[in-house]
């Protein structure tokens, strides 16, 4: 009876725990704190114990304290961001969403322009971004779109200039390996125009 009981607490407790970079981060019990400085509105969820003891070099972390906000790189003094973040532009438009782990990006992240047209979609992964991304204009249609690896560039990342063309870029660990322009979709029913001909000079003789 006391192995069953005992059993029953450590699935308990484990079930109250995510895994961030080999650390145990308790999920329950988040602190939710509103944020309104100068150049920020936003709703999160911090940690509201111990932060993890060794911060992974070259990650940006988000933290709380004191009522503010902060970004650093490489380590953080405060309660780490934990949870769901909503901000807000000064109408109350939603201008990003997205989720944090230990005080590290995670998941998808949306931004909107202050019209509420999409802006931007990024993944990412314990703080980097990892997965596929897309950039859109002002009319939310998608202008960008690839994938990130361990924050680089990776494969084929596609830029669409207009509604006729485009060209696709291939990188590798964020260097371009190779670029290659689309052909325009053409209107095999369009006719043809003395300005669509191109003249060839006759060689002299």
């Amino acid at each position: 009876m006391r192995k069953i009981l005992f059993f029953i607490s450590v699935c308990l407790a484990s079930l109250g725990h995510t895994t961030v970079r080999g650390q145990r981060i308790p999920d329950g019990g988040m602190h939710k704190v509103h944020i309104d400085q100068p150049g920020l509105t936003a709703d999160a969820e911090i940690l509201p114990v111990k932060n993890p003891a060794h911060p992974g070099a070259g990650r940006w972390y988000y933290w709380f304290s004191s009522g503010r906000l902060y970004q650093t790189q490489g380590g953080f003094g405060g309660h780490l961001l934990h949870g769901v973040f909503h901000s807000f532009y000064d109408s109350g438009a939603m201008m990003e969403s997205g989720s944090f782990a230990a005080g590290l990006k995670t998941g998808t992240w949306r931004s909107w322009n202050s019209d509420g047209t999409l802006k931007q979609t990024v993944s990412y992964q314990e703080g980097l971004r990892s997965g596929p991304f897309a950039v859109y204009d002002a009319e939310g249609k998608v202008r960008q779109e690839g994938r990130y690896r361990d924050d680089l560039l990776e494969g084929a990342v596609k830029y669409y200039t207009r509604s006729d063309s485009s060209s696709v870029t291939w990188y590798h660990r964020g260097r371009v390996t190779r670029h290659q322009p689309l052909l325009k979709r053409l209107n095999p029913f369009k006719k043809r125009n003395r300005a669509d001909t191109t003249a060839i000079a006759t060689p002299q003789q």
